[in-house]
């Protein structure tokens, strides 16, 4: 039981993984396409609100991934108490 716990566990972790580098492909060049136009256009709010939401972003995926790491070592545990 507590090995098909853990192997759901990775695969979760794997999927969550692959998804994030997937997505990072695709979202840097539209990302920076819009944050150089708006620079061009001398619209350098619309700029700042693009850079800050990306960096958000960032924060949110850090985040997440701390998470699913620890949610990840905690499904993994042998639950064994240290006595001192």
């Amino acid at each position: 039981m507590r090995y098909v716990i853990a192997h759901e566990c990775r695969s979760r972790i794997r999927i969550r993984v692959d998804q994030k580098r997937m997505s990072l492909a695709q979202a840097e060049l539209p990302d920076g396409l819009s944050i150089a136009v708006s620079i061009l256009r001398m619209d350098f709010s619309r700029a700042d609100s693009v850079m800050f939401l990306l960096r958000l972003g960032e924060l949110l995926g850090e985040w997440i991934h701390k998470k699913s790491v620890d949610d990840l070592a905690r499904c993994m545990s042998l639950n064994v108490a240290v006595s001192g």
